[in-house]
């Protein structure tokens, strides 16, 4: 990838790219980002996802928390908290604020206070076998399924220019549309093409 589009990338999310300053001893990731340009909105799109799960995941816990605490002094007998949390809430009246921190006390309440998601950071970001390739340090579900998602969607995403293309090649695999394919002189099935549509 051009160095100007890597480097915007590791300005607009440096948290995922933490690990572009250490030494090849320790990550592949100072090799910098070793695919095409064509796939910059497909990464583009990943940071943005696994940066938005690790702020939520951060925001969610805090919320809990505050939840539970406010839940825990109403249940002591001291209802300001949770009444003040209710009654500033759209749609709630004084009445129906006082019902609603009725029920919450009655029904214990209490949310799920989970771990947050730790900072993600790439570990290595390349092609392999005409796909895009995404290594992190974090694995979980929701972090599988957007690495799948991105390495699915650049097998039909030219990596030289972004446009829709198609995994092509013999030994050596590409994804490429037809006009880079014949930039390079690598043959493009056109057969297969409308067969896929």
């Amino acid at each position: 990838m051009k160095k100007e589009l890597q480097e915007k990338l590791y300005n607009r999310y440096p948290e995922l790219f933490s690990q572009k300053d250490l030494s090849i001893k320790q990550s592949s990731m100072p090799f910098g980002i070793e695919t095409g340009d064509g796939w910059y909105n497909i990464i583009n799109s990943v940071c943005c996802l696994l940066q938005h799960y690790v702020k939520n995941s951060r925001s969610d816990r805090a919320r809990n928390l505050i939840w539970n605490r406010r839940l825990k002094q109403a249940i002591d007998g001291n209802t300001a908290n949770l009444y003040r949390f209710f009654n500033n809430s759209i749609g709630y009246t004084e009445e129906k604020a006082n019902e609603e921190v009725e029920k919450q006390i009655k029904n214990k309440n209490f949310r799920k206070v989970e771990k947050p998601v730790p900072q993600i950071q790439f570990t290595q970001i390349k092609e392999k076998y005409g796909t895009l390739r995404l290594y992190t340090n974090h694995v979980d579900d929701y972090i599988d399924g957007v690495v799948a998602m991105a390495e699915i969607m650049s097998g039909c995403t030219c990596e030289v220019c972004g446009v829709p293309g198609k995994l092509t090649g013999g030994g050596w695999y590409q994804t490429l549309c037809r006009r880079c394919a014949k930039q390079q002189q690598i043959p493009y099935d056109e057969k297969k093409e409308d067969d896929d549509e």
